[in-house]
């Protein structure tokens, strides 16, 4: 179908192009292996790359992956295709000798319309349409003659003469000179310039084509000329162009030949060749052109040849298949059915329609219960046999065998025709005493066959009830070959089936107990003499047999018992009461240390609950018993009468600790303390302290003679709301970072490390904010355990600084005051007296979590290498074979190189770790904060991050002591 491609204007395709590849592949594969093409790439392709009967160019760009196509490809007029031409009233058509270019012109003799014409006529194409101009040719003489009485003199092709006042000869009623004309050989005598009557407005019938249609005209004089637009049109729609009408002495006459003709255009046209539906491709047609399609009849049809005739009428394209002829048989072997067998049949070369009969064929293909002859015709290619003439034999009076389940039986038939049958009435229980019906024997071929599918087995009649265990009736009359499900008692459903074989039963069905499908009804919930179970069951609907459903009790009432659900039946467990009261009211104590609000959680409960405490304290458990509330148990005092209901919380696991043993450090109380033991000759510095429910104090086992020196860290923010777009609020926060190093300095404090600053955006809704917030989180260190740092001075510092630097005009800016977030940083340095750098060791000890211990890491290496010797080897990137045991949390060891120490006092850091929880220090435990800290005063980047690390021993014998603290306060309830 792609062989007329017609790329109008612009459109998009899927094709795929010389030198484009796009999507799948083109007409044909014509691309097969052509390269893939980039966007904005252009490709031309020359429309004869496509058919030779193809011009003009088609431009391929490639767009966004797809193939946009511009340009226009044009049929060429074959020498398959003819058009009809005239001169004057001499008509044929015309085929060009050689294929015409679309847009070109061909001569061709003017005798090839009418012998008698001479000269050329010009042959033009446009779009596979041919069309004839003859005006060039000429014609024949005239010899003398006579037209209405007068004589006209012999005139040459196209010459006129003059019939001065001859009109009325031409035509009564018409006066005024006449004219004659030669036209190829015939004279013609034009009336119109003669004078005569006018023509009334009125309705003319004008046809064109198979169509005629009324053509109104005005009142016109004669020889007047009136143009009806687009009147070819309206007469028949396949027609186009102006319809001129003239009066002609009072009558008006259409002149439908100048009306345009149609044209049939490109594309399928259905044909029927044989028995065979298909559709035949016909190029673009002019009005009465015609074209020989080579082989279309087997294009439709492979078992036919011969050309097809395509031509444009008014119809459209018409097709002449009158040249298709079905191709003949060859010689061989044929496979024919008669009755009920088949057999293969030799039969020699034909024609197309041609027939031979095969004598005995019948018995060849049949068999011997057959007689006669087969016909053998030849259908395009296909032999077919007609076996209308084989004839059956009949079957004489005789026994046949019938055979029922396993018995076998004679049984005699009377004489049949071949194809019919012959009953036996009861004979079912003859052949078998099992079975009951009729028996059916059919003559075929001469050969009687019984058929026993009328015989039926006996039926049973089941003794349920003593089948069954359980079971209540039903599958009194079962047929045979048939099952019947039983009918069970109340609460038990019927499971499997009993089948009845020849009157024989058996069975595989079972009674068993059912759920309870429906919710109990109140009046059985209601054993109860105080009625406090609730109405209204829904949740127990469908609960399996043997199952239990929860008792639903009235508001105030909590249920001390279960529904059992035994055979489809809900009965209750346990004796009354079933319903108890609950406890309605909020416990009426004063708890210290408890969530402010936390009763309201102890309203209305069944069971009970937990004091609310605040973190570090651990709340007591409260019993509903009876709607009155109880400590621990049914048995313990009312919360009025018992001891403190929040209590100091206790410590679970001691963290690990390398080369150490913190068995004995497990579930410290609170306050209580503990000196883990240390394994391979290292010594413990500092101990464990259980505070509020955490572990603080960060111990630690080195070597012998390791001096150490604690650090602190605090965690503080800046927020600066208002701005008007990112980049001011980018802009801001990099002023605010340099603003932060000076203060901390000025503060005396050691690292300082910026976390990132963050721009909001939106707010927790997920609304776009009218003006934007920054944020900027720091960490800073504090040497000495930050006993000389003022949080609040710094801040107040930190904020003035920042105002200083300028902020935007309506910008807020807030400043917290930062808040210490790690217990202690253990930092250590071998004291030998050596003077070995070599055997130099750095442990630090961070007791933070998540991404608080990876800012203070960074921080305390950092401010390590500040205070250390400037030809410090740690401090400086050489000498990579020694190393540092950085450990986080106690729990988790990385290896550092002394370059990489070097590395991490003067670059940038970045961590994804999220802080879990962190403290403030001051023995309430308070939760961490979650952040990605990002700093520092380097452009380049670093990652740090802590592995999985050696685990120390637990051996030894560590020793714990406990010290009483204070920290209790009052809550209201």
């Amino acid at each position: 179908a792609m062989r007329y491609l017609r790329a109008v204007g612009t459109k998009r395709s899927r094709m795929q192009l010389p030198g484009i590849g796009v999507g799948e592949a083109g007409p044909g594969d014509y691309n097969s292996g052509r390269k893939r093409a980039q966007h904005g790439e252009v490709v031309r392709v020359v429309c004869s790359e496509f058919s030779s009967e193809l011009t003009g160019e088609v431009e391929n760009r490639c767009d966004m992956g797809e193939v946009r196509q511009t340009g226009q490809c044009w049929q060429s007029c074959t020498t398959h295709v003819s058009t009809p031409a005239a001169f004057h009233h001499l008509t044929g058509t015309v085929t060009p000798e050689a294929p015409v270019a679309h847009g070109f012109t061909a001569v061709a003799a003017c005798s090839t319309l009418q012998s008698a014409l001479v000269g050329t006529m010009v042959l033009s194409c446009s779009d596979g349409v041919l069309v004839a101009d003859t005006h060039s040719c000429e014609g024949p003489s005239c010899d003398a003659t006579t037209i209405g009485g007068m004589e006209v003199a012999a005139l040459t092709d196209g010459q006129s003469t003059v019939l001065q006042g001859r009109c009325s000869q031409l035509e009564a009623g018409l006066s005024g000179d006449g004219l004659v004309t030669c036209r190829a050989g015939l004279v013609k005598a034009d009336h119109l310039t003669c004078a005569g009557g006018q023509c009334s407005a009125a309705y003319t019938e004008a046809s064109l084509g198979d169509t005629a249609a009324d053509v109104g005209t005005p009142t016109l004089l004669h020889g007047a000329l009136f143009t009806q637009p687009d009147g070819c049109a309206a007469i028949n729609p396949k027609f186009s162009g102006d319809l001129p009408v003239r009066c002609n002495n009072g009558v008006v006459v259409p002149d439908t030949d100048s009306c345009e003709t149609p044209v049939c255009s490109a594309g399928g046209v259905a044909a029927t060749v044989g028995t065979v539906n298909g559709s035949v491709p016909v190029q673009r047609l002019g009005w009465g052109s015609l074209v020989v399609i080579p082989g279309g009849c087997q294009g439709v049809n492979p078992r036919y040849s011969g050309d097809i005739v395509a031509t444009c009428g008014v119809g459209g394209t018409v097709l002449d298949l009158t040249g298709c002829t079905g191709k003949p048989c060859a010689m061989g072997a044929v496979d024919v059915v008669v009755g009920r067998g088949s057999g293969s049949i030799n039969v020699q070369a034909m024609a197309h329609g041609g027939m031979q009969v095969v004598a005995d064929g019948c018995v060849a293909a049949g068999g011997t219960g057959f007689e006669g002859s087969l016909v053998m015709r030849c259908d395009a290619t296909e032999v077919v046999a007609d076996t209308s003439a084989c004839l059956g034999k009949p079957c004489a009076v005789s026994t046949v065998d019938a055979t029922l389940a396993s018995t076998t039986t004679s049984v005699p038939s009377p004489a049949l025709a071949h194809n019919t049958t012959a009953t036996l009435e009861d004979f079912c229980s003859i052949v078998d005493s099992r079975f009951t019906g009729n028996l059916s024997v059919e003559c075929f071929a001469g050969a009687l066959i019984v058929d026993a599918t009328a015989c039926v087995g006996l039926p049973c009649a089941a003794d349920v009830a003593g089948l069954v265990e359980n079971g209540a009736g039903g599958c009194e009359n079962i047929a045979s070959g048939e099952s019947c499900v039983p009918q069970c008692g109340f609460g038990f459903a019927a499971q499997g089936e009993i089948t009845c074989t020849l009157g024989l039963v058996s069975s595989t069905a079972t009674c068993a107990p059912m759920g309870c499908a429906e919710p109990p009804s109140f009046q059985m919930l209601a054993v109860d003499t105080s009625y406090r179970a609730a109405a209204g069951h829904s949740h127990c609907a469908n609960t399996p047999h043997n199952d239990t459903c929860a008792l639903k009790c009235k508001e105030g009432y909590s249920a001390l018992s279960e529904l059992h659900c035994t055979a489809g039946v809900f009965r209750l467990q346990g004796d009354a009461p079933h319903c108890v009261p609950v406890c309605a009211d909020v416990p009426q104590v004063m708890v210290a240390n408890a969530v402010q609000g936390w009763a309201a959680g102890c309203r209305a409960v069944e069971k009970g609950c937990d004091v609310q405490c605040e973190p570090g304290w651990q709340g007591a458990a409260l019993a509903c018993c009876a709607g009155a509330f109880r400590v621990g148990t049914c048995d313990g005092p009312t919360p009025d009468a018992a001891g403190p209901l929040c209590t100091a919380a206790s410590c679970g696991a001691a963290p690990i600790l390398r080369n150490g043993n913190v068995s004995a450090c497990d579930s410290l109380g609170h306050d209580e303390t503990c000196v883990p033991s240390c394994d391979g000759g290292t010594v413990v510095t500092g101990e464990f302290r259980c505070s509020f429910g955490r572990v603080v104090g960060v111990p630690a086992c080195l070597p012998p003679g390791v001096e150490t020196e604690r650090v602190m860290g605090a965690r503080g923010q800046v927020v600066a709301s208002g701005f008007a777009s990112a980049t001011e609020a980018r802009s801001w926060g990099t002023r605010a970072e340099a603003v932060l190093v000076e203060v901390a300095a000025r503060a005396g404090t050691g690292q300082v490390v910026v976390e990132g600053v963050t721009v909001v955006e939106v707010d927790a809704s997920g609304r776009r904010l009218a003006q934007l917030r920054a944020a900027l989180d720091y960490t800073v260190v504090l040497p000495q355990g930050g006993a000389s740092f003022d949080a609040n001075t710094f801040a107040e510092d930190l904020k003035v600084a920042v105002l200083q630097a300028g902020v935007p005009t309506g910008v807020f800016v807030e400043v917290d005051a930062p808040i210490v977030v790690s217990d202690v940083v253990v930092e250590a340095t071998d004291s030998s007296s050596d003077g070995d750098d070599d055997s130099e060791t750095i442990v630090i000890v961070v007791a933070a979590a998540g991404g608080a211990a990876a800012v203070l890491l960074l921080a305390a290496l950092a401010w390590w290498c500040t205070k250390k010797p400037a030809d410090s080897k740690w401090c400086k990137p050489r000498n990579e074979t020694q190393s540092a045991v950085v450990q986080i949390g106690a729990t988790a060891v990385e290896e550092v190189k002394p370059g990489d120490v070097g590395k991490l006092a003067a670059t940038t850091a970045t961590w994804s770790t999220a802080d879990t929880q962190a403290s403030t220090g001051t023995g309430t435990p308070e939760a961490g904060v979650s952040t990605t800290p990002t700093v520092a005063k380097s452009p380049s980047s670093r990652k740090v991050s802590a592995g999985a690390g050696g685990k120390g021993s637990r051996k030894g014998g560590p020793s714990r002591s406990t010290s009483s603290g204070s920290g209790a306060k009052q809550e209201r309830m």
